[in-house]
């Protein structure tokens, strides 16, 4: 095995490497104190898998601005935790509605597009489009249930650079309420 830039790990280098890990020392730190000291040039990475491959333990917090940053951080770390606990209760809670619950907010669903394609008025019901007729510059806005053959899509010319015609632009983009 020939390896170009390759070396042995001395028992110096390494009794150097877990002293100074022992001391708190980063392994850029680390690395350019051994590259320092012995003259030969060593990475990062080659200190990390050195480390690992001794089975040094993670290295001490080194000073007081390391810990104050770890003192700031732990709130939000706690804050995270509870959020996902937070997020999995929701989820489960979800998961536990009934198939009957399921199943009505269904129907109610295909209802509500049913009656969103019967109350076109005949003028939008004459540019309502499939979507083997859509054009570059048509109105991508669906009526309907996707699921049904009587789905179509506007059709009306769209603004330019917009997927929507003036109308329905306005539906999907609208402005924030001013706060009080």
């Amino acid at each position: 095995m020939n390896f170009q830039n390759s070396f042995l790990w001395s028992v110096e280098m390494e009794q150097a490497l877990r002293k100074l890990w022992d001391d708190g020392l980063s392994a850029a730190l680390c690395a350019a104190e051994l590259s320092r000291v012995f003259r030969h040039r060593i990475t990062r990475s080659a200190i990390c898998g050195k480390v690992h491959r001794l089975g040094l333990v993670g290295r001490k917090i080194s000073s007081s601005i390391d810990r104050q940053r770890a003192a700031v951080n732990a709130p939000r770390r706690a804050a995270k935790v509870v959020e996902k606990r937070t997020i999995a209760v929701a989820k489960r809670e979800r998961d536990t509605r009934s198939q009957a619950q399921r199943n009505a907010d269904a129907d109610d669903l295909r209802a509500y597009l049913a009656t969103e394609v019967a109350s076109l008025t005949p003028e939008q019901q004459a540019r309502a489009v499939t979507i083997f007729k859509l054009r570059p510059h048509s109105c991508r806005w669906p009526f309907g249930d996707p699921a049904r053959t009587d789905f179509r899509f506007c059709g009306d010319v769209a603004l330019p650079d917009r997927p929507y015609c003036t109308d329905h632009h306005r539906i999907a983009y609208r402005q924030p309420e001013a706060r009080r």
